[in-house]
């Protein structure tokens, strides 16, 4: 499971603004805020999340297993 810290730590690991993110994945701002803001699973579509997860992805982030957080 991707974890909303999961996907704000990518970001900003790349250095990016959440519209950064938003246009990178094809998505409106509002589902990166929804997404990062999340506790645990993403509040988001699974194609949201995928998206989301192609973009980082795409620009050279990995994702640990959430619990190794």
């Amino acid at each position: 499971m991707t974890t909303g810290l999961q996907i704000l730590q990518a970001r900003r690991s790349l250095g990016w603004e959440r519209t950064d993110l938003a246009k990178r994945a094809k998505v409106p701002l509002s589902v990166v805020a929804r997404a990062e803001s999340s506790p645990g699973e993403p509040a988001i579509t699974i194609a949201q999340l995928n998206a989301l997860m192609q973009a980082l992805r795409g620009a050279g982030t990995s994702f640990p297993p959430a619990d190794s957080l």
